[in-house]
């Protein structure tokens, strides 16, 4: 997970790319709450903070990731990693399909 603080309405070049920043503990959570409640782990996560408080005001499915570090090359391998184990999943189902089918016809 990456932070990115970004100033709004972006005026420069600078603005636009944002800082990076650790992430508090009470923001991880709610990124990983998200997670859970949207179903994937790839998203972009819009928080403001008010008055010391963090409130989600944007979720975005397919996010940017301008200003994250090596942003294009970790899209990159989170998809490969994604479809590698999409295909050995699909792999390892179809090896076991009947077998499964079979156990849970016999139940």
């Amino acid at each position: 997970m990456f932070g990115i603080k970004r100033q709004w309405p972006a005026r420069t070049y600078e603005q636009k790319q944002g800082e990076q920043f650790t992430l508090t503990p009470e923001v991880h959570d709610i990124a990983r709450a998200v997670s859970e409640a949207i179903g994937t782990d790839l998203f972009g996560l819009d928080i403001v903070i008010s008055r010391g408080q963090p409130y989600v005001v944007d979720v975005n499915p397919f996010p940017g990731f301008k200003g994250v570090p090596d942003g294009a090359l970790r899209l990159a391998e989170y998809i490969y990693a994604k479809a590698a184990a999409t295909t050995t999943s699909a792999v390892e189902a179809k090896d076991a399909g009947p077998a499964v089918a079979r156990r849970a016809v016999g139940s």
